[in-house]
């Protein structure tokens, strides 16, 4: 609800997992926003090329009231974003960055990474354990992707 208006209807898990607008998606828990332009559209999927990186593409999901060549929001929570020290191949385009900020929350270790040199993107890591050598630290490049049924792509 946003001024007096109901946004979504839906069960948790739905509003959580496939917000409507931006609103809802910052909202109902933490998302990243990446700008970009809708080039193909199929059923519920969407191929989004990023404003600050053309030459990266992402797909996700959709609901259908998206035109080819409108500006839309690539909404993707924190805990949904895949991260490696190198490209993976079979992962689509990773986003590189560099890690500006990590903090320990206990049960998730939350980095802010910085992507294309200015966007400060969320990332949370399980915390599998003392001595979890999988860490990364601040200064180091990763290389961020998602699977397209992590992504919403909202109307901007």
């Amino acid at each position: 609800m946003s001024g007096g208006k109901i946004l979504q209807v839906g069960t948790p898990a739905e509003i959580y997992d496939c917000p409507n607008n931006r609103f809802v998606a910052d909202f109902i828990g933490t998302s990243n926003f990446f700008a970009g332009t809708l080039v193909h559209s199929k059923a519920e999927w969407a191929e989004v090329r990023l404003d600050l990186a053309p030459k990266i593409r992402c797909t996700g999901r959709h609901n259908g009231d998206l035109r080819e060549g409108d500006a839309v929001i690539v909404a993707v929570r924190p805990e949904r974003i895949l991260r490696a020290a190198h490209p993976a191949e079979d992962q689509g385009n990773p986003i590189k960055g560099v890690v500006h900020d990590e903090m320990y929350l206990g049960t998730t270790i939350q980095y802010t990474v910085l992507a294309f040199n200015q966007i400060p993107v969320v990332v949370h890591q399980q915390n599998t354990g003392i001595g979890n050598v999988d860490r990364i630290q601040r200064g180091d490049t990763v290389y961020m992707t998602w699977l397209p049924e992590n992504a919403s792509v909202l109307r901007s």
